[in-house]
């Protein structure tokens, strides 16, 4: 996973930790909607957290959007 968040950091994603199995932040993610992480920052979560997944902070900072649709059920 951590070769995986480089490659995502040299893509220009901004990215955050999450729970590893879920999809809950690790830490306050707001501040990376305006500047992405450092490669020092995301090696540090590895640090932290034995294997954290790893979440893209969408819109602008990454240049990504999601559209969740759900059926009228």
């Amino acid at each position: 996973m951590r070769e995986r968040a480089k490659d995502l950091l040299r893509r220009g994603f901004s990215l955050i930790p999450i729970e590893p199995k879920g999809k809950k932040p690790l830490i306050r993610w707001q501040a990376y909607q305006d500047e992405r992480a450092t490669s020092e920052t995301v090696e540090g979560w590895f640090e932290q957290w034995r294997e954290p997944n790893l979440g893209i902070v969408t819109g602008a900072i990454s240049g990504i959007i999601v559209l969740d649709l759900d059926d009228d059920e």
